[in-house]
């Protein structure tokens, strides 16, 4: 459309007017604008909306990589972190191999063979439990729970191994075959769990080597899920031939050592000791436990008789427990031998119905007690 003067000296313009006059009295630059401006205007808007998305951008996808890092979304740290608990599981292995060479040269092993086999392998185990609990002071995120199910299983064999102990030494000990079983049978509960735990660690581990893309071996580790062990049935036929071995039979033998007076003797005249008066007079005596089972509540008895009295004194002590190989000393008080011209006669035993070689568990002496 033509523009055209307007009467009156105003100019006309289709956007806005204005008047000739205020725009001679402002001047050119002074050009008054209309308050709002038009939707087509050609100007840019400042981008502050497009400034901001990419910040958060940058935020979301560091956050996101961080997230990943910690929850193990590396495949180089699900390796890292295989590789770090490989040595354990090795070790492990070696201990859980020679638990199982146990079962199939049972009959090669004494009883004492056999108890210090199962006390290394408890000791080794038990030690490698505690390394492990030290050895990851930062365990990855992801890792987390699969380590937990690791630290489990070389507990629970730990301990497995220390309750299997008693449960085969006991074996041929326990009158009834059935009362063995079921002891067994609960021991041996410790190590199944074991292998549970560790194939709970195995599988989670690997779903985290699968989430990575990452190959890594997570090794194999079982003490007697793969073994007869792992079945009622074969736990029975185990527990049979426990029974049936003659090298595993418990024997118990308790020997008297040695024995001596309080107070001590002065001399000898033959085969008589000399004592000094005294107000109390005591007994130390000395037994050992040459079987190969725990022998409990011992007993020492003493009958002391003389010869202005041949009505006889008796006393006795309690030692409560002698481990094989064990041995313990007791005091017996109580006796008041003859003073003066009298001999005194003290017999000494070790009283246990089940000892098999009663041979070596008695001893007597004679003395004299002077008077002043």
């Amino acid at each position: 459309m033509p523009h055209h003067p307007a009467r009156g000296g105003d100019v006309y313009h289709p956007r806005h007017s204005v008047s000739l006059s205020s725009y001679r009295s402002r001047g050119p630059a002074r050009v008054q604008r209309p308050a709002g401006r038009p939707i087509y205007s050609r100007r840019r808007r400042p981008r502050y909306g497009v400034r901001w998305a990419v910040l958060l951008s940058v935020v979301i996808i560091l956050l996101i990589a961080l997230i990943r890092a910690c929850e193990g979304g590396s495949s180089l740290d699900v390796k890292a972190y295989v590789d770090k608990v490989r040595p354990l599981i090795q070790s492990s292995n070696e201990i859980g191999d020679s638990f199982k060479q146990i079962p199939p040269s049972l009959n090669t092993f004494t009883r004492d063979q056999l108890s210090q086999r199962l006390d290394d392998l408890a000791r080794h185990a038990t030690s490698l439990a505690d390394r492990a609990e030290t050895s990851f002071p930062n365990v990855p995120g992801f890792a987390v729970p699969a380590h937990g199910y690791l630290l489990t299983a070389l507990k629970a064999r730990a301990v497995g191994l220390a309750e299997l102990k008693p449960a085969m030494l006991q074996a041929n000990v326990i009158p009834e075959e059935t009362q063995a079983f079921q002891t067994f049978r609960a021991a041996v509960t410790g190590l199944l769990l074991s292998d549970e735990a560790y194939q709970f660690f195995a599988e989670r581990t690997k779903a985290e080597l699968g989430k990575a893309k990452q190959k890594s071996e997570v090794p194999d580790s079982s003490y007697i899920r793969d073994t007869d062990l792992a079945r009622a049935e074969g736990q029975d036929n185990f527990v049979r031939k426990l029974r049936e071995s003659e090298k595993l039979k418990a024997t118990e033998n308790l020997a008297l050592v040695s024995y001596k007076t309080v107070p001590e003797q002065l001399n000898r005249d033959g085969d008589t000791a000399n004592l000094p008066p005294a107000d109390v007079f005591e007994l130390i005596v000395s037994v050992t436990n040459k079987g190969n089972v725990r022998a409990e509540q011992v007993q020492i008895q003493v009958k002391l008789t003389s010869s202005f009295n041949p009505e006889p004194q008796a006393s006795s002590a309690i030692v409560d427990v002698l481990e094989p190989g064990d041995t313990k000393q007791e005091v017996v008080r109580g006796l008041r031998p003859d003073r003066g011209d009298a001999t005194n006669l003290i017999e000494i035993s070790v009283v246990r119905p089940a000892d098999v070689d009663q041979t070596d568990n008695a001893d007597s002496f004679k003395f004299t007690m002077r008077k002043s």
